[in-house]
């Protein structure tokens, strides 16, 4: 009858070992699979506040867009209305 005063064996060393490290493991998958799923959500966190800054990226491009055409389309009334002026003073009309 062993009273716990014996000298542990290498193979008694060797079961605490086991016993002591298969919790640790346990413990430390648990820990992975925690800190994926923390990834993953701050993944998706900032996925969706790139893709809300995008879209609102887009729309203003898309109105700068616009704006840009209306100064365009101005800006070639206007080319016109010199160029009819132009034609105007370097032809004048004669008075007969």
């Amino acid at each position: 009858m062993d009273n716990g005063q014996s000298p542990a064996t290498k193979q008694d060393l060797a079961d605490l070992k086991t016993e002591l490290l298969a919790p640790i493991r346990e413990a430390n998958g648990q820990l992975k699979e925690e800190l994926l799923e923390g990834m993953h959500e701050i993944e998706t966190r900032l996925l969706k506040g790139f893709y809300g800054y995008t879209e609102s990226t887009q729309k203003h491009l898309n109105q700068l867009d616009r704006e840009d055409a209306s100064v365009r389309e101005r800006l070639g009334t206007i080319e016109e209305r010199v160029k009819e002026l132009e034609r105007r003073v370097n032809f004048p009309r004669s008075n007969s």
